[in-house]
């Protein structure tokens, strides 16, 4: 397991959200959307919190009943898999602080509560590829979408009724 290399989301062609413990994620550019439960949301939330590897190993084995062997290869093979699918793309340059962005490590249960660990799986979705894929919704401006492009003469936030005037 690589311990210097950080990673971000792929941005801006993957989108992602986690609710209830499960993260889904949407690469618009490939069409495939992805789910990570249990486990594999917590080494999302790591690599988006600025964690190397190894340290979201360590948390893990903090939360886990698990061999720390175990543990660090469930992390590698769903960092491997994360870069095949271009998910995630390496840090360049200083890291920079997304505490605020991904929250804190969650704290270690009291002993003896540790469930049990199971290696991460990411599993990709194809079934609305086309619809991703020829969706202009995530082909967006940095004010979001819809937003009608200024046209000459037109006031901005007239909307089509103040047109008419």
């Amino acid at each position: 397991m690589d311990s210097a290399r950080r990673w971000l989301v792929n941005s801006p062609s993957v989108i992602h959200e986690t609710i209830d413990g499960e993260t889904v994620i949407i690469h618009f550019d490939r069409g495939f959307y992805y789910s990570l439960g249990d486990t594999g949301a917590e080494v999302w939330e790591g690599l988006r919190g600025g964690r190397t590897a190894p340290e979201i190993a360590a948390e893990l084995a903090l939360r886990y009943d698990g061999a720390t062997a175990e543990i660090e290869a469930g992390v590698g093979d769903l960092l491997d898999q994360l870069r095949a699918e271009e998910l995630v793309r390496e840090e360049v340059g200083t890291p920079v602080e997304r505490a605020a962005e991904s929250g804190r490590p969650a704290a270690a249960p009291a002993l003896g509560e540790r469930a049990p660990f199971e290696a991460p799986v990411l599993t990709r979705y194809t079934d609305l590829q086309d619809f991703f894929l020829l969706d202009p919704v995530h082909d967006v401006e940095e004010d979001g979408w819809p937003n009608a492009r200024l046209v000459a003469g037109a006031r901005p936030n007239a909307g089509p009724s103040a047109e008419r005037r």
